[in-house]
């Protein structure tokens, strides 16, 4: 009876090490994921202010372009 429960301990560790790798490995994956997103706003930031510059120069060569006229 004790070899049983020592073996039914033993699967039991073997099964929660396995789950812990499992949820170590999901973690760097989200981690992974998180890093991507993160980059991913700082370059649609980076071409929002790009945008903003090149409507305020659009807006500046219209006002001059209308003193002109």
């Amino acid at each position: 009876e004790v070899d049983m429960k020592v073996g039914a301990v033993s699967a039991a560790i073997e099964q929660i090490q396995s789950v812990t790798e499992n949820v170590s490995t999901k973690s760097i994956d989200v981690r992974k994921l998180a890093e991507v997103a993160a980059a991913s706003a700082q370059e649609t930031s980076a071409a929002t202010e790009e945008q903003l510059a090149v409507r305020e120069e659009i807006s500046a060569s219209s006002q001059s372009l209308a003193g002109v006229a």
